[in-house]
C-alpha cells in the first residue's frame, strides 16, 4: 500500500461530500471570528499543509 492510501480515509474520493457553505461564506466566517493571515501562517508553520492557503 502506498503512503497516500490510508485505510478508512476517503479524501479525494466521491465519498467525501461537498462543503455545505461556499468559499465566500467561509471567508465571512473567518472574518467574524477574527481569523487572519497571522493565523494562517501559524497553521502552516505547525504543519497544516494547505487547507487554509490563500492560493486556493
Amino acid at each position: 500500500m502506498s503512503s497516500d492510501q490510508i485505510p478508512g480515509h476517503t479524501y479525494g474520493t466521491d465519498e467525501v461530500p461537498e462543503a455545505p457553505i461556499t468559499m465566500e461564506e467561509f471567508d465571512r466566517l473567518k472574518q467574524t471570528v477574527l481569523f487572519d493571515e497571522d493565523d494562517e501562517d501559524a497553521l502552516r508553520q505547525a504543519g497544516d499543509d494547505s487547507r487554509f492557503s490563500r492560493e486556493q
